[in-house]
């Protein structure tokens, strides 16, 4: 972002009238090139490949109860997740004198790096040993609870919001954040693990694209909405 504040030359260029263009130019165009890759190397994409099956249409997909129920899980929560992260740093910015945490950046990507060690050990020690010890149901229930455990209680950690209560008042954010986070990379495998064993190992290619392309929508969808919701909470709460 701010390409003219690095480089003077861009001053009063179309860079430096958008400074956030050249980030979303930069992602756009891998979307684009990844896009263009898929359609011309992968065999899927150009009709069926070496083993001569068919593609599947979306309605035949749609057909398939398996595949159905194991896209939902996928849908509804990547939208969850998306609106969850949201809404709980959204909480912690409101200022102390609104009974809220009053966290700045700093202390907020903190918690976040947090969290992003506990995905990384979940997803590569305890998710593994879960799934052989208890299978994918018990995986995919643990993390929901895990979450859910540490959400439902949010509205009690504002009770210890103010800063006079010193880091303990940064215990159930934090909380909150890491193990929240840790049930979503329980949740979020396990559920793409059902799509593909809902279909063909042949159709493995298009039910995965038509769910990630689900998940890219919601994914867009949710935060505003669940952001609108918060704000319509926020001015409810001052009048």
């Amino acid at each position: 972002a701010e390409p003219a504040a690095t480089w003077p030359g861009l001053r009063g260029s179309v860079w430096d009238r958008h400074p956030y263009l050249l980030p979303n130019v930069v992602y756009g165009g891998l979307v684009l090139v990844g896009g263009v890759l898929t359609a011309a190397m992968l065999p899927e994409s150009r009709g069926g490949g070496a083993t001569g099956v068919p593609p599947p249409t979306f309605a035949a997909l749609a057909r398939n109860r398996e595949f159905r129920l194991a896209a939902s899980c996928c849908w509804i929560q990547v939208a969850y997740f998306s609106a969850w992260l949201q809404t709980v740093v959204l909480i912690l910015q409101i200022p102390e004198h609104d009974a809220g945490f009053g966290l700045g950046p700093v202390e907020i990507g903190s918690m976040q790096n947090l969290a992003a060690v506990a995905v990384v050990l979940v997803g590569v020690r305890l998710y593994p040993a879960l799934v052989r010890r208890s299978g994918l149901l018990a995986a995919y229930d643990c993390g929901w609870i895990a979450n859910l455990l540490v959400t439902a209680p949010f509205p009690l950690y504002t009770l210890w919001a103010a800063k006079r209560f010193g880091l303990w008042r940064m215990v159930g954010p934090t909380a909150t954040l890491v193990v929240g986070a840790a049930g979503g990379a329980l949740v979020n495998p396990t559920a793409f693990v059902w799509v593909n064993r809902s279909v063909p190992r042949a159709h493995l290619g298009h039910a995965g694209g038509a769910v990630a392309m689900g998940q890219a929508l919601a994914q867009a969808a949710a935060p505003p909405v669940f952001g609108a919701v918060f704000a319509l909470g926020e001015a409810a709460s001052v009048r």
